[in-house]
């Protein structure tokens, strides 16, 4: 039985791997996005691009499924760009209509395409061909990503750019904290997985408060993944949390939903805010507040 179950693995994921070339030739890939909160004020605070694929040979397959398969088929640096040049598309298109985010768009970057030559040139002429800059994108990156010399002289480069760099999933990874020492992200994003337990079990609840104090002693602003109640909420925003999401604010929407929705109340807020996305200055614009 074991080894039947471990064959019908192989077999999926190599469909999966044969699968991913023709779906990124054919578009067949699709984006949703998930607001940020501000814990403190609950408003508006950012936004969160996540990656799906519906029409796979599977039908609806999970990120977590497919994104480790095109990592290990060498496909995440064309996944990847698929990804940052129809974002940056969507926020053109938007600008021209007079749409704009509260806050950065966070994208989710692997290390293979960090490791990718050209990576931040790529970013860089992406971005400068649809109308936008830097300042308006924030970079995900897993704590892998800060174990490594190369990958983290790149993210200085990105960051001295102008991106915002997050450490994803913090806390699931084999990060030292003397990482730290030579590189200190943006952003940290607590694992949903703590989130989720931190009121049964004693040493998440350690872990996400030990997070949380840490960061603030770096300057770091922190999110916290997942977040579907009001309790969990609470005791987030009591230690001290800057961020949040999940469920209960706001589950994943397609572009157009989260415009009619997000966007529509933010712009009612600051309705004469009309160059955010374009603006090299954006670092210094207060950002536009949507209360909840």
């Amino acid at each position: 039985m074991h080894q039947q179950d471990a064959t019908a693995k192989l077999n999926r994921k190599n469909v999966i791997a044969s699968s991913l070339e023709g779906a990124l030739s054919r578009d067949d890939f699709s984006f949703v996005l998930q607001p940020q909160i501000d814990l403190q004020t609950r408003e508006f605070s950012g936004t969160e691009v996540l990656l799906r694929w519906s029409d796979s040979p599977f039908g609806m397959t999970s990120p977590g499924e497919f994104i480790p398969v095109a990592e290990e088929f060498g496909l995440m640096p064309r996944l990847g760009e698929w990804v940052f040049a129809n974002i940056c598309k969507m926020l053109q298109s938007w600008q021209e209509t007079g749409w704009r985010l509260p806050d950065r768009l966070a994208v989710n970057v692997s290390t293979n395409q960090l490791a990718t030559p050209g990576f931040r040139d790529f970013l860089l002429r992406t971005a400068g061909q649809h109308n936008l800059f830097p300042c308006s994108f924030e970079l995900e990156v897993s704590e892998s990503a800060l174990m490594t010399e190369e990958h983290v002289e790149t993210l200085k480069l990105l960051r001295e750019d102008g991106f915002t760099i997050t450490v994803d999933d913090f806390g699931t990874g084999f990060t030292s904290l003397a990482q730290f020492r030579n590189f200190t992200a943006d952003k940290l994003k607590i694992d949903i997985s703590f989130v989720h337990d931190m009121h049964r079990d004693d040493a998440s609840y350690a872990i996400v408060s030990t997070i949380v104090a840490m960061a603030e002693r770096l300057a770091m602003t922190v999110v916290a993944e997942g977040v579907e109640t009001e309790k969990q909420a609470s005791t987030l925003r009591k230690l001290g949390c800057d961020q949040a999401q999940g469920f209960l604010f706001s589950r994943p929407l397609n572009a157009e939903v989260y415009r009619s929705d997000w966007l529509t109340r933010a712009v009612l807020q600051f309705p004469g805010d009309t160059d955010r996305g374009s603006n090299p200055d954006f670092k210094r614009l207060q950002p536009v507040r949507r209360q909840l």
